[in-house]
């Protein structure tokens, strides 16, 4: 697993500086800036993070916010356990279009009481400025080895559009090379 410190030098090799010399001209607190542009970029055309949401609805007609790593609804089954009429438990039962309703972007509003797990899409990490150089970034190894080229065709974009474009391409290599395959169709191994 890579660190954010290995992210912040490999960008800073790129842009051949010393963190003193990008703190100096004010590249370095954009480091986290550009990484989560880069991370939006990629969950939301190449490779997600694949995830799920729980949310214990009480009463029916209720609406929820899916939370802060959201980027789009997922594909894969969405479910729902209640009590039925007998008093049983039902567990796993697929969802339907009398069970919930997307609303807008990232809202759902809940017809039926009981407990759902929502399918989407996430971002893999959110960058803050001042995060450590020692923080571990659980990230796939080829989603992390693309930042650092989108981060350099950021900050050359200032001043260097050659370099800034040279980097950007190598950027979309990286990307293009981002192994996005997904199992979740795969039922027996």
């Amino acid at each position: 697993m890579y660190t954010w410190g290995h992210v912040k030098q490999a960008a800073l090799a790129k842009l051949d500086l010393t963190a003193e010399e990008a703190s100096d001209i004010g590249l370095l607190n954009r480091f986290p800036i550009y990484a989560n542009e880069a991370m939006t970029n990629i969950c939301s055309t190449v490779k997600p993070n694949r995830t799920f949401v729980e949310f214990t609805i009480d009463t029916e007609n209720t609406i929820k916010t899916m939370p802060a790593d959201f980027i789009s609804f997922g594909d894969d089954v969405c479910t729902r356990t209640y009590v039925d009429e007998y008093g049983e438990t039902r567990t796993d039962m697929e969802c339907h279009d009398d069970d919930i309703t997307y609303i807008g972007y990232n809202k759902i509003k809940f017809l039926k009481t009981g407990t759902y797990n929502i399918s989407y899409n996430a971002r893999w990490y959110v960058f803050n400025v001042g995060i450590s150089e020692f923080e571990v970034l659980d990230i796939p190894d080829d989603v992390v080895e693309c930042l650092a080229s989108y981060i350099a065709s950021q900050c050359y974009k200032m001043d260097d559009e050659v370099k800034a474009s040279m980097y950007r391409n190598e950027y979309e290599m990286f990307v293009a090379r981002i192994d996005a395959t997904d199992f979740k169709n795969t039922k027996t191994f």
